[in-house]
């Protein structure tokens, strides 16, 4: 469908940069890279299962860990998938909730993230 619908296929691009410009203002390190998938590196299973189990738990989203055997042993990460469908409001919170939960809550300036958006907090 993305491949015969430029338009679309340019929307979906534009939120992955979305995505990752809220991750570097929230302070999430990901790895960059020129596909749909975005790494937040871990380093270690057990962590990558539990910030996963977190981010469900805790903020009501979910990311897929990887681990060994898919990743090498010590680059465990968690992989982010968005699509063309996902709202700035969807962004902002995955980045905020990920920021909280790699960082701490009370690590985290809930103001940052407007900048790319409307401010996280407004009505879904």
């Amino acid at each position: 469908m993305l491949r015969n619908n430029g338009e679309l296929r340019n929307q979906f691009f534009e939120k992955i940069k979305q995505l990752r410009q809220a991750f570097v203002q929230m302070g999430v390190d990901f790895i960059d890279n020129d596909s749909h998938i975005t790494p937040i590196h871990i380093g270690e299973a057990g962590l990558c299962r539990e910030r996963a189990r977190q981010l469900l738990q805790e903020q009501g989203v979910y990311v897929q860990p990887i681990n060994y055997p898919t990743v090498p042993v010590g680059e465990e990460c968690l992989r982010v998938i968005i699509t063309a469908r996902h709202e700035i409001k969807h962004i902002n919170h995955l980045a905020l909730s990920l920021a909280k939960i790699i960082h701490g809550k009370n690590q985290v300036d809930r103001s940052l993230v407007g900048t790319v958006a409307p401010a996280i907090g407004e009505s879904a």
